[in-house]
């Protein structure tokens, strides 16, 4: 049944959740800021950062914006490829 005067939920694109910039958490906006001006620094894309984590281009755009607080693993994943102790990317961030 359709309702004329309803409101829709905003579309979801498959499988990528929308998260709104308002509601991420400011520790890991600044994590995901982290990660990606040491990738950059690096002179490395995402995918390359991906193939030494063996993460997912995704995880590393939702990691990178702040869209996810990562995982223990996936932050001493990170920290390995990046070759910095993982304290390097969490100090301060609190």
């Amino acid at each position: 049944m359709f309702c004329i005067g309803c409101q829709l939920p905003p579309p979801v694109r498959w499988g990528v959740p929308s998260v709104d910039p308002s509601r991420r958490d400011p520790a890991a906006v600044a994590l995901g800021a982290r990660v990606r001006a040491l990738r950059q620094t690096r002179g490395w894309s995402r995918d390359q950062l991906a193939e030494r984590t063996n993460l997912s281009h995704r995880t590393l755009v939702y990691l990178e914006s702040g869209g996810v607080s990562p995982t223990l693993r996936t932050l001493l994943l990170v920290a390995e490829a990046l070759e910095v102790r993982p304290g390097t990317l969490v100090d301060d961030l609190a």
